[in-house]
This record gives structure tokens, sequence and C-alpha cells, in this order.
């Protein structure tokens, strides 16, 4: 997955619209039968503006994905802001994290119709995907875990990104709901964090 031109880095309405228009599409009918024209005319633009403004339909990819890892990193923030503790951030991060991305209506179709879909974006090529929740995972642990000169925040956030990663591609029942998520989290990835 190539990375986004910078054009999609600021705010942009356009932009934003041929993102919309391109999820939406995605969502409805996958990544492999959706082309450049579609996305268009979902967004209301015509194909040359996607094609200036985020550049070709694997860019047009990644810049989807990456918008959808930059939301729900947004939105565990908003969910933890309740929680001070570090295992209580830790647990509620990760079934935040965990279901938000389960539950997300392009995964879940990706999975359930097009798992090939997902071969290279999400493994091979999940490089700068894993590297913003590694970073968004190893600042949080350093802000909550203040003070402990063990901790290797960039390795542990590695380890617990990378398990997450293989939970969404290969889904466990253990962790189905959030209740057993929670007791998953409190008993093995807590542990790792607070001595």
């Amino acid at each position: 997955m190539a990375d986004a031109p910078a054009a999609t880095d600021a705010p942009d309405a356009t932009v934003d619209r041929i993102l919309d228009g391109a999820l939406a599409e995605f969502v409805d009918i996958g990544i492999r039968r959706a082309t450049i024209g579609s996305v268009a005319r979902r967004a209301g633009v015509a194909p040359a503006t996607i094609y200036r403004r985020v550049g070709q339909r694997d860019e047009l990819v990644g810049a989807v994905v990456g918008r959808e890892v930059q939301r729900t990193l947004a939105t565990v923030t908003t969910r933890l802001e309740p929680f001070s503790a570090p295992e209580d951030r830790m647990v509620e991060g990760f079934v935040a994290a965990l279901r938000l991305v389960v539950d997300h209506p392009l995964i879940r179709r990706l999975l359930d119709l097009e798992p090939e879909s997902l071969a290279v974006p999400f493994t091979t090529g999940a490089a700068p995907i894993l590297e913003l929740g590694r970073a968004y995972v190893a600042a949080d642990l350093r802000s909550a875990v203040r003070g402990d000169a063990a901790l290797d925040a960039d390795a542990l956030a590695e380890l617990l990104v990378r398990f997450a990663h293989s939970l969404v591609l290969t889904p466990s029942e253990p962790l189905a709901d959030d209740e057993r998520a929670r007791a998953f989290a409190r008993a093995v990835l807590v542990p790792l964090v607070v001595r």
C-alpha cells in the first residue's frame, strides 16, 4: 500500500468527499470491484480530480485506510479520557481498539467477501498502519507509566499492536465480547505493563 500524497494530510473538503465516497464504495462492492470511476461518481467529482488530489487506485485505498486508522485512534483517545490508571487504560484501550476495528464495516466486508483484498495491505504492506498504532500505543504507555525506567514502551507497543493486528485478521471467539476481552486484557496484557 503506497503512502497517500501530502494533499490528504491537510483538511480538504474535496479530499474528504473523495475518501467518504471511496469508503462507501469499498463497503458496498468491495475494493476489488471498485474503480476510480465508481468512486468519482459516488463522490460527485471527476476521475481526474481523484488522480490529482489523491493519486492512483492503490494510493486511494491507502488514503482511506490511513484515515480510518486515524479515526479509530481518535475514538480510542476519547474513550480513554475517563481513565488514568495504566492498567485501566491498557484494558479499555485494548477493548475499544479491538471492537472498533473488528466491527468496522470495511474490515467486516473484506473479511467476509474478499479476504484476499486484505492480503497485501494488512500483511506485507501493513507497516504504515502498524507504525501509526505503535507510535500511538508507545506514547500512551509513556504517559500512563511515567517514571518506570525499566519499561521499553516502543518494544511493548510493537508487541501489543502486532498482537491486536493478528486478532483482527484472525478473530478469536474468547475475545468476541467486551467482557471477555477485558478479562483477557487484565490477565494477559496488564502484567506486561504494570509490575
